[in-house]
């Protein structure tokens, strides 16, 4: 009886404990990849205990060292000195109103790399006394400005010359 109760008391132990632990493990997996693939990344902030959480993917955009602590100024100063300031001031509006908030911004990677990310998020009240919690998305969108880039000027240039076409100029005699 004893042998037998042990066994049964394994085997739930197996498939209520194990099997759900692999199982978490496997989709926290399958979604790094889905991110990587997707090219976004996750942050999440809490405000009673100050607790950051990136995803690896994110930390990838940000060409961040993952041993590196999670946190608003290492974000912050991963941004393009032009943005930080438009930034700062984004996400504090969101966390003051606990607003949902939408911005782009430059990241300047290690190796000289610029890249235009797109940042979506909310705030969310925790507790009654005031407790706040940030969730976000960025995303890179670098190949899409750089395809809108490259429309515009085959929109308003000659492709063999190079020189202004048609559209732009009426475009800028309009304007004038």
């Amino acid at each position: 009886v004893l042998v037998v109760s042990f066994a049964i008391f394994l085997w739930l132990l197996d498939k209520n404990i194990v099997k759900p632990a692999e199982r978490a493990n496997y989709l926290a997996d399958v979604i790094d990849n889905a991110q990587r693939v997707a090219k976004f990344g996750t942050w999440d902030w809490e405000s009673n205990n100050d607790e950051h959480y990136w995803s690896d993917s994110l930390y990838d955009m940000l060409d961040l060292d993952r041993k590196q602590t999670a946190s608003m100024q290492h974000f912050i100063k991963a941004l393009h000195e032009d943005d930080r300031t438009r930034v700062r001031q984004t996400i504090s509006h969101a966390l003051e109103k606990s607003l949902p908030f939408e911005l782009e911004a430059r990241i300047r990677r290690s190796d000289g790399d610029e890249r235009v990310v797109q940042q979506r998020g909310l705030v969310k009240k925790l507790t009654s006394d005031g407790a706040l919690r940030m969730t976000s998305i960025v995303y890179d969108i670098t190949e899409r400005k750089e395809s809108e880039k490259r429309l515009s000027y085959l929109a308003n240039y000659d492709t063999l010359t190079g020189m202004p076409n048609r559209n732009l100029f009426r475009d800028r005699l309009e304007h004038a």
